[in-house]
């Protein structure tokens, strides 16, 4: 198979950082309408509009979060947030309670109701099945010059690839918190806004990178 050029691979880089900002950007103003249609009819209009003065834009695309628990564990890189995602529960809990929340094997297996020795296996299995996960990814799903001329110029399946190699990212950036009655908190993906995310996302790299690709 033929190396990528330069400045192949320079295109590649500039497309991906394009395609994060028009995602971020385009979800945080579908946030910001839906939060103003909601806070429209608003019995407290002042303390609304002093809580938008004060609000602290922050993109959750930088990071993406996992948890085990009520443990909260950023991860800043994609690649092993997909993977982890992709752990069986238990698998994943060990590694969480332990690379990130920093406990001992005795405080897992009691947390876990398990012995040490099955957080051991647990971890070993876990450790395994990430080094595959990352050899396969390499080569699925992956953004090419290739792709992106093939997206860019409407071919249906390298769309559907190219949405897919930003879809954990798309995920981070519209998913949204509820409290169940049992007081835990449990994470969900607003799908029409995951939808109106990947439309403008073609529609941008297409409008965008049409006549230089």
């Amino acid at each position: 198979m033929k190396s990528p050029s330069d400045d192949e691979k320079r295109i590649v880089a500039m497309v991906d950082s394009f395609t994060k900002t028009v995602a971020r950007n385009f979800s945080r103003n579908l946030k910001r309408a839906k939060a103003n249609a909601e806070k429209h009819y608003s019995d407290e209009p002042v303390d609304y509009f002093l809580e938008t003065l004060s609000h602290d834009d922050r993109y959750p695309s930088d990071y993406f979060v996992l948890y085990a628990d009520e443990l909260s564990c950023v991860v800043y890189s994609e690649t092993l947030y997909k993977a982890l995602r992709s752990l069986p529960d238990k698998q994943r809990k060990v590694l969480l309670f332990d690379f990130w929340g920093a406990l001992p094997d005795g405080e897992i297996a009691k947390r876990m109701e398990v012995t040490t020795r099955t957080v051991y296996n647990l971890r070993q299995r876990a450790f395994q099945a990430i080094r595959t996960f990352m050899s396969r990814k390499a080569q699925s799903h992956e953004l090419t010059y290739d792709l992106i001329k093939r997206a860019v110029h409407g071919e249906p399946a390298a769309i559907e690839e190219y949405l897919l190699h930003y879809d954990a990212y798309i995920n981070s950036l519209v998913e949204y918190e509820t409290t169940g009655l049992d007081g835990r908190v449990y994470r969900h993906i607003d799908e029409d806004m995951k939808v109106q995310v990947q439309m403008k996302l073609v529609d941008a790299l297409q409008k965008k990178w049409r006549k230089l690709i």
